[in-house]
């Protein structure tokens, strides 16, 4: 009985450990998503600027999709690097 009860305690809290790290990740992904919300926003008004001069400018308009593939790109190699963190402390645990 008694070895069965700390075994429950054990797993109870290492459960509310991984349940914890889960919350962490949310909080980065909520953060993360309002940073690119962010993002986004200034891209539009830039590109409305953009708009408004000139067609002579298609150089400024290749880089603006760089910095949206950058963004893009960062972004989800961040994404996977936490989630690769998630499953490694799973595996831990």
């Amino acid at each position: 009985g008694e070895r069965m009860d700390a075994m429950l305690v054990l797993f109870e809290q290492r459960f509310d450990a991984v349940d914890r790290r889960f919350d962490a990740v949310d909080e980065r992904f909520a953060s993360l998503e309002t940073h690119i919300g962010g993002l986004e926003t200034r891209m539009e008004s830039v590109e409305e600027r953009l708009g408004r001069m000139e067609p002579g400018l298609e150089k400024l308009d290749d880089r603006i999709h760089t910095i949206q593939n950058t963004v893009m790109t960062s972004f989800l190699v961040t994404t996977f690097s936490s989630w690769g963190l998630v499953l490694a402390a799973m595996a831990l645990t």
